[in-house]
């Protein structure tokens, strides 16, 4: 898990998309209520893991909520122009047994 996530109004590139605040301290295992999915368009013609659109609405134990981005552009592998290919998830939603 990343050491901070920045709680966003809206997924990053809706209108009046602003920060809220960070999530920090974030540890592996914690839970969160999924309320809502942001999923780019399904024709997209992106080239490159930064195409990759995927934001959840969460609930924070504290009350407060907002937009996570979930599938993040990562540099770990790139392209021949240089742009990420990977993705890391930042969250994963869970499956009740």
């Amino acid at each position: 898990a990343p050491e901070v996530i920045t709680l966003w109004s809206a997924p990053v590139g809706d209108p009046g998309a602003e920060a809220l605040g960070d999530i920090s301290a974030m540890t592996p295992g914690a839970a969160f209520s999924l309320l809502e999915i942001a999923a780019g368009a399904e024709d997209a013609t992106g080239t490159s893991a930064e195409a990759y659109h995927l934001w959840y609405r969460i609930a924070l134990p504290t009350g407060a909520e907002g937009w996570v981005q979930a599938a993040v552009p990562v540099d770990y592998d790139t392209g021949s122009d240089g742009r990420p290919s990977s993705v890391r998830f930042h969250f994963l939603p869970a499956v009740p047994n």
